[in-house]
């Protein structure tokens, strides 16, 4: 099937299969935000179904990769009456009006999101990736039908691999994909996930404050400069952000609304976040564990704990298929991940704590003003309303941290201004939507719709 033909297809079962489990769990929000999600989810489901195909001896080809889409398809139906109740709620949606003011966003948007997607499509991959790591499996798992390619087999590597071609798989899964689909040597799959999430931030910012505030804190948003610069490099630390805000944010609102379905559909999205970075379980146990009393108190301790218990579970059995199951059964040979586990030190801790706020969270050219406009919205939300922010964002937000400060203290691997620079990808959309939640922003989108109002009538 045809490049052309065949990524339409590929995105159309994704949608289906990821609609249908969100779905089934139950998920009711707007059409963008539900059309979005699914996709995401799809993808997810899909490179698992892909993955399996290897685990039981199937060669990974595009006959094999296109049927494991149907597959997964075919496996919803029995879904069908709640995929169904979906479909009956989203076109009770009254579609939301675009207004004058939305236009220049829109145009904006539209030309920053050419340059995503022709740099996505038109660029190869970086030689890093090229040699060392995700494209480097990608194309031999093409070539040889096997992740168990000659990248862990040939004997001229035995010994010299790095830990990058043991990345979590689903970067290179969807790499693989992608090749099969006849997109041999682009990601073009990342500029798509890096211009649907960022619609997705404008939608969910939207559902928070007023259209005109919303759409200054998604630009400041879609133009942060270190971000902006992976939304077409084949890296694993985008997409995991991509999981891990998406998970976050239906796991905040389903909190704060005591919206059951919510919290269910999160771990759907947390379990993808451990499918595609390795420390992404120490996060989601952090944050599962610091948010516990609040989901407690919303849904009661026996549901709550079931809640986190599964969120956990599916997190780990993730995790565990690709770090326990494949690389002790499969792979003739292991990263060196326990030789890079250096203990844990309080001075140690510290230092990585003062490293990362004075050379990657305080820098501007990294990170615009998100940071500094978070800052100061917590102060003035203080002194005003004598209260910061949502309790569950805000410590989502410090769970996300700590887990990053207590990776790179116990992973010599992880350095500071490398690998927890890029880990602030998942902080930062968090930070933009705990500046719309505040009381302060809510409070002066409240008053800009009311002055709308009396100006209308």
């Amino acid at each position: 099937m045809p490049s052309e033909f065949g990524l339409p297809f590929v995105l159309l079962m994704h949608l289906i299969m990821g609609g249908s489990v969100l779905g089934a769990l139950g998920l009711r929000t707007t059409k963008t935000i539900t059309a979005i999600l699914s996709v995401f989810a799809g993808m997810f489901i899909h490179s698992m179904l892909f993955f399996g195909c290897d685990l039981v001896g199937v060669p990974l080809t595009a006959t094999s990769m296109f049927r494991s889409a149907i597959l997964g398809v075919l496996c919803t139906l029995p879904m069908w009456k709640t995929t169904r109740d979906l479909v009956r709620h989203l076109r009770t949606i009254p579609p939301r009006g675009i207004g004058l003011y939305d236009i220049p966003v829109i145009g904006f948007s539209g030309y920053i999101f050419y340059m995503i997607m022709w740099a996505s499509f038109y660029w190869p991959v970086t030689p890093f990736d090229a040699m060392a790591g995700i494209d480097l499996v990608a194309t031999y798992t093409v070539v040889d039908h096997t992740i168990v390619n000659q990248v862990f087999t040939h004997p001229s590597l035995q010994g010299q691999l790095s830990n990058q071609p043991f990345y979590a798989p689903f970067t290179m899964l969807m790499q693989v994909i992608m090749k099969l689909i006849g997109f041999t040597h682009n990601q073009v799959w990342v500029g798509i996930v890096a211009v649907l999430f960022s619609i997705f931030m404008w939608a969910a910012l939207r559902q928070l404050v007023h259209p005109t505030v919303a759409s200054v804190l998604y630009l400041l948003f879609l133009l942060t400069p270190e971000m902006f610069g992976y939304t077409y490099l084949l890296q694993t630390d985008y997409v995991n952000a991509v999981f891990i805000v998406c998970g976050v944010y239906l796991f905040w609102n389903g909190a704060e609304r005591s919206i059951a379905p919510m919290i269910w559909s999160s771990a759907v999205f947390f379990a993808a976040a451990a499918w595609s970075r390795t420390e992404a379980p120490l996060l989601i146990v952090l944050g599962c564990g610091l948010t516990f009393m609040r989901l407690k108190n919303a849904f009661g301790s026996v549901k709550a704990m079931r809640m986190v218990a599964t969120i956990i579970g599916v997190s780990f059995i993730t995790f565990a298929l690709w770090h326990v199951l494949f690389f002790n059964v499969y792979l003739p040979v292991r990263p060196s991940s326990a030789d890079q586990l250096v203990g844990f030190s309080f001075g140690r801790f510290w230092d990585v704590i003062v490293l990362t706020c004075t050379n990657v969270v305080l820098r501007v050219d990294l990170w615009g003003i998100i940071v500094w406009l978070f800052g100061a919205v917590m102060f003035a939300n203080v002194v005003a309303y004598r209260r910061t922010f949502s309790v569950i964002l805000s410590t989502w937000i410090a769970a996300v941290m700590l887990g990053l400060w207590l990776a790179g203290t116990i992973f010599s691997a992880a350095i500071v201004e490398q690998t927890l620079r890029r880990g602030m990808f998942k902080v930062v959309p968090l930070l933009v939507l705990a500046i719309a939640a505040s009381q302060l922003v809510t409070s002066a989108s409240s008053k800009i719709a009311a002055w709308e109002l009396r100006r209308s009538s």
